[in-house]
């Protein structure tokens, strides 16, 4: 079994890249389907991908704990027919669904899906799943998954020096009486 993953770290990289694969094609450290089929692709640059071909679902998944605050969950993914929709699930809860497209692209997409709902912050155990739902032929790539925890955004300090400032010309103002 892999161990939970830890969101709580500053940065947070899944196994998502792929690179790694076990000697029959399968994924190092997720766990897959038992429907369609799931493999690692080389492709041309020596990036390895996650390929999710449906058998109605076809999925992989692995089991991560969640900071104690907003996290965002971040992956590549390139849709190789016209067909399927893949959902994200956490803890068999869909958080996002992304149908495939009309035309398809030569290139992959990013996607962030930003969790701010406090239910699903600082628990253990739970299952982050990727599923491909459609018909026989629906297939797609997915790529660098990764998590983190999403870090305050910390006010500079000059906006500090600002308010003194209007602070000062403000009383200034009514001192002299001025209104």
């Amino acid at each position: 079994a892999v161990p939970p993953l830890d969101l709580a770290e500053p940065r947070f990289k899944a196994f998502g890249g792929f690179e790694s694969k076990t000697s029959d094609g399968g994924l190092v450290g997720w766990t897959s389907s038992d429907t369609g089929t799931v493999t690692v692709v080389d492709l041309v640059d020596g990036n390895g991908v996650a390929s999710l071909s449906t058998g109605s679902p076809a999925s992989i998944a692995q089991t991560i704990s969640t900071p104690d605050s907003g996290f965002e969950i971040i992956f590549d993914y390139q849709f190789l027919t016209t067909t399927g929709e893949l959902s994200v699930l956490l803890d068999g809860v869909e958080l996002t669904n992304i149908a495939a497209p009309d035309q398809l692209s030569s290139a992959f997409e990013s996607f962030i899906l930003t969790v701010t709902d406090p239910s699903w912050f600082n628990l253990d155990g739970v299952e982050l799943k990727f599923e491909l739902n459609g018909s026989s032929v629906s297939q797609i790539y997915l790529d660098d998954i990764s998590a983190s925890a999403i870090q305050p955004v910390p006010v500079p300090p000059m906006i500090w020096v600002f308010a003194a400032m209007a602070g000062m010309l403000l009383r200034s103002h009514k001192l002299n009486g001025s209104s």
